[in-house]
């Protein structure tokens, strides 16, 4: 078998047959289970600063975080541990949120978490 990687495609090659992105073999399933999000704790110092710490974990792998305040990208994370600091110039109320991807392009965001919405009324 030989593999071939393009900026666009990556194509399988074999004697028996080819294999490109939109074409899957009926014998490989997609990932579609969404990263979980197990913590997410976001400190607001009175600077503006905002401490983020998050714990998530997929099936196949988390391959990047997303953090934003008051819905604006403030930063991002492809490796765990999932900390970061942002410093912002909001005065006022802040709302820190995050989004988690994973490989397959899955996501899941403390915007969808019960918990993380009933903290933050």
């Amino acid at each position: 078998m030989v593999v071939l990687m393009g900026l666009a495609s990556v194509f399988l090659l074999s004697s028996k047959r080819t294999v490109t992105p939109d074409s899957p073999p009926k014998n490989i399933q997609r990932d579609t289970t969404p990263p979980i999000i197990h913590a997410f704790q976001a400190n607001v110092e009175m600077d503006g600063t905002v401490l983020f710490e998050l714990l998530a974990s997929d099936n196949v792998g988390v391959t990047l975080v997303k953090y934003y305040v008051n819905d604006q990208l403030v930063g991002t994370q492809a490796k765990a541990p999932f900390k970061f600091t942002a410093h912002t110039k909001t005065a006022g109320h802040v709302t820190p949120s995050a989004e988690v991807f994973d490989a397959a392009g899955n996501v899941a965001t403390t915007k969808d978490d019960e918990l993380f919405k009933m903290l933050h009324k």
